[in-house]
């Protein structure tokens, strides 16, 4: 598995501008009845920003300086996951985001004991302001936390 991480992606003032909005009781989150391959075993909710050559949130223009840093060409998704604190450490399904080789690039919104790990066992904690960046066609999986009240993380898939 390769991938790239890098803390303190965003400058300090930007991360906060993203962070505040998705901690915020305002920001509109949706129910998903299941984190992949309809698989029940944990539910999440999720904020999709951009899908199918849609933007599809008014909060879309928020996300537009982690795009613009991570050198976009063509936007496939953009998305918030938040993952709700269950009680124990539940390990998602593994995956793939999309068949086809593309990049995914997951930005940690708060810091937490949950992760993101890899066909491999390699794990990646959740630390606020880090961006994991990957082939998305590789087989990987979230995790809920159980020392926060919620996991966020912002995923980008792109060319």
């Amino acid at each position: 598995m390769k991938y790239k991480i890098k803390d303190n992606f965003l400058n300090t003032y930007d991360f906060k501008y993203l962070q505040d909005l998705l901690l915020s009781s305002y920001f509109a989150w949706h129910y998903q009845p299941y984190v992949t391959n309809n698989n029940p075993s944990s539910t999440f909710f999720c904020h999709k920003f951009f899908d199918f050559r849609t933007r599809t949130s008014e909060h879309y223009e928020r996300i537009e300086i982690l795009l613009s840093k991570l050198k976009v060409k063509a936007l496939i998704r953009a998305k918030a996951n938040l993952y709700i604190n269950e009680g124990k450490m539940i390990k998602h399904p593994i995956h793939k985001d999309y068949d086809f080789s593309h990049q995914t690039a997951l930005l940690f919104i708060n810091t937490n004991n949950g992760y993101t790990f890899f066909e491999d066992g390699t794990k990646i904690e959740s630390v606020e302001n880090r961006l994991l960046t990957f082939d998305g066609s590789e087989m990987h999986a979230s995790t809920t936390c159980t020392d926060e009240t919620r996991r966020i993380t912002l995923a980008i898939n792109y060319f």
